[in-house]
């Protein structure tokens, strides 16, 4: 296809620019060409130089300040013309300057142009080739989204499984069911294999489901597994410092128990020394106190039967007590078993 040549004419040291243009629908590639038609080595004659000498003979003159002493208007109006003539230099310099910089100004403002016209129409382009990416990745991905709905797998979503890959140009339909099919096979064969682990197939399921990755899954298994170990081990220990302190507890009761019957028996003999008589006249017997005493114990099905025969063989009646929180449990136990009994509070310590 013919090239077409356009031609812009301006004004400046380049007068005319020729680009040659390639019809987009023959090739996206443009050839252009910038053509200088005229050119100028750039150069400016001006007085500058007898300007500097006559300023520096000039400025001679101020370098002895003494001679101003006593003259201080004659001074004042010295430095006004002094700064005046700097002004006037610097306004000077600037029209030259403005005037030898016009005409590149005009260029750079102009080529300016033409990559704004330029780049204008590829944002152009630019939108409209992401919309149309866009909705080719939509229809894509609901095609496979489809397929996935087909296999009635709700384990995870569908996102979770989303490959961005997928959206590529290369990867084709088939090879994405394909892959699609083996991350359902393999959820499938991992959750088997967190099935073996027996107590935590529930908590390793859970997490393998949000990361999909075994190992992970497996780590966290083994975590949860130690940490009940330590807790179970935790518990026998606490328990069994509870019992040894219990138990200690009531050695000391019991002893007290012991230090003051004998101190009661001590004052009975001393009562009795002090009467003179070689014994105390026992106290009249009478029925001795009941008391009604409630004990909780943490012991093995077959200590529990012995400590049940002991008491029948001391004729000591007892009472299994049942212990709840509230009173609303336990009327609630006892409406759900159909017993008959009594409710009380109790303090355990």
């Amino acid at each position: 296809m013919a090239k077409s040549t356009v031609k812009i004419i301006g004004q400046g040291p380049v007068e005319a620019q020729i680009m040659d243009l390639v019809p987009a629908e023959s090739s996206p590639e443009f050839s252009m060409e910038l053509k200088i038609i005229e050119e100028q080595v750039g150069y400016i004659n001006t007085n500058a130089k007898d300007l500097l000498a006559l300023a520096k003979e000039k400025c001679e003159e101020y370098k002895d300040v003494t001679r101003f002493i006593g003259h201080e208007d004659f001074a004042k109006k010295e430095r006004a013309a002094l700064n005046n003539a700097e002004k006037k230099a610097a306004e000077m310099a600037k029209e030259v300057t403005t005037r030898w910089n016009a005409p590149l100004e005009e260029f750079a403002a102009t080529m300016k142009e033409v990559r704004a016209a330029f780049k204008g129409a590829s944002q152009a382009l630019d939108v409209g080739i992401k919309e149309a990416e866009k909705k080719e990745n939509d229809d894509k991905t609901l095609a496979i989204r489809l397929y996935f709905d087909t296999k009635k797998f709700d384990l995870v979503p569908f996102e979770q499984l989303f490959n961005p890959r997928w959206l590529l140009k290369g990867s084709l339909m088939p090879a994405i069911m394909k892959e699609l099919d083996e991350k359902i096979d393999r959820i499938h064969k991992d959750l088997k294999v967190i099935e073996r682990i027996a107590g935590y197939e529930a908590a390793g399921k859970a997490f393998y489901l949000k990361t999909l990755d075994i190992d992970a899954a497996l780590a966290e298994v083994d975590a949860l597994k130690e940490n009940a170990e330590k807790i179970a081990r935790e518990k026998v220990e606490r328990e069994e410092r509870e019992r040894l302190a219990q138990v200690a507890a009531n050695e000391k009761a019991l002893a007290r128990e012991v230090v003051q019957e004998r101190k009661e028996e001590a004052i009975h003999n001393l009562a009795a020394e002090a009467l003179g008589i070689a014994e105390a006249p026992e106290p009249e017997k009478k029925e001795p106190d009941l008391f009604a005493v409630s004990l909780r114990f943490k012991i093995s099905g077959s200590t529990y039967r012995d400590l049940r025969n002991w008491l029948n063989s001391r004729g000591v009646p007892y009472k299994e007590v049942s212990l709840f929180k509230t009173d609303a449990d336990a009327d609630l136990y006892m409406r759900r078993e159909g017993i008959a009994g009594e409710i009380y509070a109790a303090v355990l310590h």
